[in-house]
């Protein structure tokens, strides 16, 4: 299994606003450094490698009720990782949450702006994830930046 650390720090947008984030760290590293690493190929063959990992971490407000397991709908993909401008959805890595008796999995992370019908091109994620986390200690996790 994975694990997974959440943990509340300032944040800056990319026009100077500060704001309370969630940071997600899975086996240590950065969720933001995970998804560089997955995503730099496709930048690069793109021709825009500056929009790898090009991403913020989730507001606090906002975060825990994104990430519970419990109430994710099972058929829909949520953001964990938001663009740095700060308005929601305009960059954001998407994943399945869901939620299983005695573990959570992270799974079909996307770019919707660099799916398959993306006119720019498709960036693959099927070597990215999934992340499996022990449910009570997920809980814990969210429990504690609430």
């Amino acid at each position: 299994m994975n694990r997974i650390s959440l943990r509340v720090v300032p944040g800056e947008l990319e026009d100077g606003q500060p704001y309370s984030a969630v940071q997600i760290t899975i086996d240590g590293s950065s969720l933001i450094d995970l998804a560089r690493c997955a995503e730099e190929p496709s930048a690069k063959r793109e021709g825009h490698p500056k929009l790898a990992g090009a991403y913020a971490w989730l507001p606090r407000r906002g975060a825990v009720q994104a990430l519970d397991a419990n109430g994710a709908p099972s058929d829909e993909k949520i953001a964990v990782l938001e663009c740095a401008c700060g308005v929601p959805g305009c960059w954001p890595l998407l994943a399945k949450i869901t939620a299983e008796e005695d573990r959570v999995v992270w799974s079909e992370f996307e770019q919707p702006h660099r799916n398959e019908e993306a006119a720019a091109g498709h960036w693959s994620f099927e070597a990215f994830g999934p992340f499996t986390f022990d449910r009570e200690l997920y809980e814990e996790e969210l429990r504690a930046i609430a």
